[in-house]
């Protein structure tokens, strides 16, 4: 967003873009520092509600890096229960074969469904 204060002017203020929460965060912590270098009286109704939303962002961002953290972690956890699973599997498949290939019928006494 672009806002022009004089008209004829040369000079235009640049907003950065919603959604770029790097520029905005570099923006807003400018604007702190320049408020923070005025006295009290000279700074505007709105910096310690900047303020606390800088805090309140940064927080957020930690919080969302962490889950990311803990998503991919959980990702990785979930590939290695499958992998887990069918190397289960394929030895379940086995120790059937082996007790049950001859006689599959007796699987039934195991619980097994028997069809044909």
């Amino acid at each position: 967003m672009q806002v022009g204060f004089d008209v004829k002017g040369q000079y235009n203020v640049r907003f950065p873009v919603p959604g770029k929460v790097d520029q905005i965060n570099t923006l807003a912590t400018a604007f702190l520092i320049k408020e923070d270098a005025l006295s009290a009286s000279a700074r505007t109704l709105y910096t310690e509600d900047i303020r606390a939303l800088v805090t309140q962002g940064g927080e957020l961002l930690d919080q969302k890096s962490s889950g990311e953290s803990q998503r991919m972690l959980s990702s990785e956890q979930v590939k290695a229960l499958d992998k887990q699973a069918v190397d289960l599997a394929k030895k379940i498949h086995r120790a059937m074969n082996y007790e049950f290939g001859d006689t599959p019928a007796q699987a039934a006494e195991w619980g097994f469904e028997v069809g044909r």
